[in-house]
């Protein structure tokens, strides 16, 4: 059962397009200027979190870090969700596998054209989710189709696909998806566009 849920979790990272997003100006261009970078170590965002409060927690953080969605890439993206999950545990999951941590990709196709999505998603399975299996809190960094075609030929497969319900096992988490083709290949690209996206269950297919 577990495993088919999973399943749906990987089909459905790319999710629902939003209207919440920010247009990064000179999308898909290798840019050359300084740019935020996470902060590890500051002081933490107060008071307890449970999982229908991590949007608004989620953007605290942010703002304490100066780091905004127009200007956010993928490695200050992975740094800012991995530390989230790590030192922001959600009051009122439930179980062993109420509080986890996700990694995708997916070519999408929208009303506006096709991207390359790549999303970090907290996974909840916890009392204040509205809908079975749990809700989940979604970043999404959006990459036009001409980035894709130009690092399409190194994938071994759309999907790069990583999951952590263990803390103790962030690390190895982390070292994955930055030792990644995708990862590498999208390190000095600014995304099109960046969404946070609170959704009511993490199983959402596209």
């Amino acid at each position: 059962m577990f495993r088919r849920l999973l399943e749906r979790v990987r089909r459905g990272l790319g999710g629902p397009p939003s209207e919440a997003v920010s247009p990064a100006s000179k999308p898909g261009r290798q840019i050359s200027e300084t740019l935020p970078t996470y902060r590890w170590g500051e002081p933490m965002v107060p008071g307890p979190m449970r999982a229908v409060d991590a949007e608004r927690r989620l953007r605290a953080i942010m703002r304490a870090q100066g780091l905004t969605l127009k200007r956010l890439m993928i490695g200050p993206a992975v740094d800012l969700m991995t530390d989230f999950y790590d030192r922001y545990v959600c009051a009122d999951a439930e179980g062993g596998d109420g509080d986890g941590l996700a990694f995708g990709s997916v070519l999408a196709r929208r009303e506006r054209g096709t991207f390359l999505e790549l999303s970090l998603a907290r996974l909840f399975r916890a009392a204040s989710c509205e809908r079975y299996p749990g809700c989940r809190l979604r970043l999404t960094l959006h990459y036009d189709q001409a980035t894709f075609h130009r690092i399409q030929p190194g994938l071994p497969g759309i999907h790069a696909d990583y999951f952590c319900w263990d803390r103790s096992k962030l690390a190895r988490f982390r070292r994955e998806i930055q030792e990644g083709y995708l990862f590498r290949e999208l390190a000095d690209i600014r995304p099109l566009s960046a969404k946070i996206a609170a959704e009511p269950e993490w199983g959402t297919v596209t």
